[in-house]
């Protein structure tokens, strides 16, 4: 008996082994096939190129100096903003102040201004007259020749530049410079070398030793320069600006929500400066305040009901209409257009009055079309109009809307099957029937607060003129645009400007001074009066 119980455990144990043994095969099989399979090797090529992609746009935080350049305190360095930004600089960098205000145009090449004021050293010709301390405008260009993100993020990033390139060019320098990440690092270094005011080979050190902390640290940067500027020979320099004990300014950079930027240094071994800065990404911007009222994308009621008995054409154009005006849209025109075998087609027009974006227009539109669109139409043209101004048009295929409002055709693949086209013309009355038709305003009026300023003047650096603007604008006989703006002035510092020009006299009318003689002559002024036509020709 103990034999046989001792024979039944033994087969227990290897039927238990056994079972154990085949989910382990059965897995190895099944990890090998899926190693083997074509769909794992695209993940493994996607991964590999998603871990590209975010090493090339790794950045560390975007350094700026006191001119409002990509660059240190007062060197440039090779990187510069994205394409987009728009910046506001307020520097004060002994014994300079120094407001800068620059747009970049294109990723490749940057722009700035800057107006430098001279503290402490009065205007030699006009600074009696109210203009006080000596100022100086200045225009500098920036083209950089390789960028990171150009794909070669082995190579250092390399530019040429040119400060204050025109006008006086007090402060004129030529520039060539090399600028390269060390991301495992958080660590920056460029090396440069500039004629002109700057003199000879320079550099900069940036770490950003918490660029991995989630908190708001993470955006501090230490820094030092070595400062190549010629300031005791430069002639134009300010008499007291020339001393230099020390060539390297060292500091910190911080940057709160990627807009505001805060910096301090030493400064040529003998002061300190300081600067705040402002940018901000127009291109890339989705609006500074949420948009927390827009409503959502339209989903319900969905009628689809074709076009007859049951459902008339007064009540598919009343219910496009309102669907539309809670999308944020006016509907303007709709009409019933015949085509063969019974499959008609629909011809709207649509003015957008609430959103800044192309793509966020086009979902809208889709999904009130797809549903509210009857089943025995064939295709849908929507025209969107802005300012009396035809834009753009959309033509869908009703299938491709409904294929669109079951989830199986999704919002890129439908933006290729159905792009923005030209504006074909509006259906013939004899040829169509008209469902729909709402007239445009013809007299608008809107009032506002209204601000004009000057620079340059020789009675002071800066002049203004403040009040109110009135705006009457609308639409004659429903396709004439008129726009009449007028402004009337509270208060105005500019009546003391006058149109002689101290250092150049000429008979030559200056610039700007019809306008501000105009101003001067009443408080009432007309600036702004026409009237537009468009005809779309394609």
């Amino acid at each position: 008996m103990a034999c046989k119980l001792i024979q039944i455990k033994k087969k227990i144990s290897l039927l238990f082994v056994w079972g154990a043994l085949v989910p382990l095969q059965a897995t190895a099989f099944e990890s090998v096939c899926y190693e083997d399979s074509p769909a794992t090797q695209l993940f493994r090529d996607l991964e590999v190129v998603e871990l590209i992609n975010k090493q090339i746009h790794d950045r560390l935080p975007l350094i700026i100096n006191y001119q409002l350049q990509g660059g240190y305190f007062n060197m440039p360095s090779a990187r510069t903003f994205d394409a987009g930004v728009i910046g506001f600089g307020m520097s004060y960098v002994p014994p300079y102040h120094i407001w800068s205000l620059g747009f970049q145009f294109f990723d490749h090449i940057e722009t700035t201004g800057n107006y430098w004021i001279y503290k402490g050293q009065l205007d030699g010709m006009f600074g009696t007259l109210g203009f006080g301390d000596m100022a100086d405008r200045a225009a500098n260009l920036k083209v950089i020749l390789l960028k990171k993100d150009d794909g070669i993020p082995i190579l250092p990033e390399f530019a040429l530049g040119l400060n204050d390139f025109l006008g006086t060019r007090r402060f004129r320098s030529f520039y060539a410079v090399a600028t390269k990440e060390f991301l495992s690092l958080n660590f920056e270094a460029t090396l440069g070398w500039g004629t002109g005011r700057i003199q000879g080979f320079y550099g900069g050190l940036a770490w950003t030793p918490f660029r991995a902390a989630d908190w708001f640290i993470k955006n501090l940067t230490l820094l030092a320069e070595y400062d190549a500027n010629n300031y005791k020979h430069h002639s134009e320099e300010h008499s007291k600006g020339r001393v230099v004990k020390s060539r390297i300014n060292a500091g910190l950079q911080f940057t709160l929500w990627d807009v505001i930027r805060l910096s301090g240094s030493t400064l040529r071994g003998t002061d300190w400066a300081g600067s705040i800065a402002l940018n901000y990404n127009l291109g890339n911007s989705k609006g500074i305040f949420p948009k927390v009222k827009d409503p959502e994308p339209y989903c319900a009621p969905v009628d689809t009901q074709p076009l007859g008995v049951l459902r008339s054409r007064q009540e598919l154009a009343q219910e496009l209409a309102f669907a539309f005006q809670e999308q944020g849209f006016d509907l303007y025109s709709l009409y019933l257009v015949p085509e063969e075998h019974g499959k008609n087609r629909l011809w709207m027009k649509i003015v957008n009055v609430r959103y800044r974006e192309e793509r966020e227009v086009r979902r809208r539109i889709e999904h009130v079309l797809a549903a509210l669109t009857p089943s025995n139409i064939s295709t849908v043209t929507a025209v969107t109009e802005a300012d009396g101004v035809p834009i753009q048009e959309y033509r869908f295929r009703v299938v491709d809307l409904k294929r669109y409002a079951e989830g199986r055709l999704g919002e890129n693949e439908f933006s290729v099957i159905a792009p923005a086209e030209e504006v074909s013309a509006k259906p013939k009355k004899y040829d169509s029937a008209l469902l729909y038709q709402r007239r445009k305003a013809t007299w608008i009026l809107t009032f506002r607060p209204w601000f004009r300023s000057f620079l340059g003047s020789s009675r002071g650096k800066f002049k203004y003129e403040a009040g109110l603007a009135f705006n009457p604008e609308g639409y004659l006989f429903d396709q004439i645009y008129y726009n009449i703006c007028g402004t009337y002035t509270i208060k105005s510092s500019a009546f003391d400007i006058q149109s002689t020009d101290f250092v150049n006299p000429s008979e030559i009318i200056n610039v700007r001074t019809d306008s501000i003689l105009y101003n001067q002559s009443n408080s009432f002024h007309l600036d702004q009066a026409y009237v537009q036509k468009t005809w779309n020709m394609g």
